[in-house]
């Protein structure tokens, strides 16, 4: 599975001269936990609520611009890269969203929730088809049991017949 599997495509993004408050009604409205800001050169940076909440909210900041509590320069994915190298560079980092990008373009958001879906939806499909063999083998051992009572009934019908005179050869 790819990034581009994943990831949310068409992220909203704001720009470093956008205002903090409305960068977090976009946070709230859009109900994501980070959003891209880009520039006139592509993507300049990331803001997050915990960026909003620790870097404005909690110290009773006047700043008031996204691009004064922003993170700038992150990390990004590629579409085409393996979820599990989204997950590396999360780890690696301790960040919880990528920008997910393409031929230099933004393209999607990725965030650490977006992989534990997909990593959820893999253990429910592989306890699914767990589910599905063992039922599988049940119904064969009751199919097995169900040919083997057929077969008895079969051999024993055969005994009485050979067993029993033929109508023809009584009169």
């Amino acid at each position: 599975m790819t990034v581009g599997d994943l990831m949310i495509p068409e992220p909203v993004p704001v720009h470093p001269e956008t205002e903090i408050a409305e960068a977090a009604r976009l946070v709230r409205d859009l109900d994501v936990r980070a959003l891209p800001v880009t520039g006139a050169d592509g993507l300049v940076g990331i803001v997050t609520a915990t960026d909003i909440v620790t870097r404005c909210v909690a110290d009773n900041s006047r700043v008031q611009l996204v691009g004064s509590i922003m993170t700038p320069v992150p990390e990004v994915v590629s579409r085409s890269e393996p979820a599990e190298v989204a997950e590396a560079v999360m780890a690696f980092h301790a960040i919880d969203h990528l920008p997910v990008c393409h031929a230099g373009e933004l393209v999607g958001m990725l965030s650490r929730e977006d992989l534990s879906r997909r990593f959820a939806s893999e253990v429910r499909g592989e306890q699914l088809l767990h589910e599905v063999r063992q039922e599988l083998e049940r119904l064969e051992r009751k199919l097995s049991g169900r040919r083997r009572v057929l077969r008895e009934r079969g051999n024993r019908s055969g005994r009485l017949r050979a067993a029993a005179p033929d109508d023809d050869t009584a009169t």
